[in-house]
């Protein structure tokens, strides 16, 4: 882990020293005169522009460069030279995915450049720093093909194989960080799935349970009605039972007299 942080430092030093100094032809590490046959205005522009990025003052850098450019638009050196100030006025929120970014402006700037320029030194110096807005942009896979090209056009580029060595280290972690969300994010959705079953199910017990109570209550309320609808016949119930008990009454007390008339014959036939 130690080593690893320690390639992070040496990753920033080398992107310093490739956009640090701007170039009038291919120098990495200090500006030269230009070479290349060009016009007069041209090479005064880039040469003041040059001036001004030494001093850090990359707005007035860039004003030059463009005016370079204006001056010959087919001036690759200014091409190159405006991208590397556009990268140095990036602060820590720029978004190279912004059409507005100066890392945007500057990434479009390269590649444009590495479509149509055949000098290899420049071609391999723009790839090597469209690496490095690729590997500070997380986009590694993009990043470690650019520090191949390097390579392919200059295979002596040891900051360019330093940093392609990083960038694949990189890459390979950020494929395991995936898998791991990946798998972190199907265990959390299989949960979820879960929760939501059991949810599931226990709204349906709940809904069963709520429609057994509300049958119970429509067949007490039902019970009820009919209960207060069925006519009061216990005063019949109770005359009824009155007759019943008077008629029986009646009989009883018509054998008695019956029995007593039988008694009294007999009494007087003894006679």
């Amino acid at each position: 882990m130690h080593k690893f942080y320690i390639n992070i430092l040496k990753f920033a030093l080398l992107a310093l020293i490739s956009t640090v100094f701007p170039v009038d032809i291919f120098s990495q590490d200090m500006p030269v005169s230009v070479l290349v046959p060009t016009t007069h205005d041209e090479r005064n522009l880039i040469r003041e522009g040059n001036k001004s990025y030494s001093k850090k003052n990359y707005v007035d850098a860039e004003v030059k460069y463009r005016q370079a450019i204006a001056a010959n638009a087919d001036s690759e050196i200014g091409q190159y030279n405006l991208a590397l100030a556009l990268i140095r006025q990036a602060g820590p929120d720029d978004n190279p995915q912004n059409p507005a970014s100066t890392t945007h402006q500057a990434d479009s700037i390269l590649k444009n450049l590495v479509s149509i320029s055949k000098n290899r030194p420049l071609l391999s110096k723009a790839f090597y720093n469209l690496g490095n807005i690729a590997f500070n942009s997380q986009q590694y896979e993009q990043s470690i093909e650019m520090y191949k090209n390097t390579l392919r056009i200059n295979p002596n580029d040891d900051e360019a194989r330093d940093n392609l060595r990083l960038a694949q280290k990189m890459l390979q972690n950020q494929d395991q960080n995936q898998e791991e969300d990946n798998k972190q994010d199907q265990k959390q959705e299989q949960q979820e799935q879960q929760q939501q079953q059991q949810d599931n199910q226990e709204q349906q017990q709940d809904n069963q349970n709520q429609n057994q109570n509300q049958e119970q209550k429509n067949d007490d309320r039902q019970q009820q009605q009919q209960q207060s609808a069925a006519p009061d016949n216990s005063e019949q119930i109770l005359n009824a039972v009155q007759n019943n008990e008077r008629t029986t009454q009646q009989k009883v007390n018509a054998q008695k007299a019956k029995e007593q008339e039988q008694q009294r014959v007999r009494i007087k036939n003894q006679w």
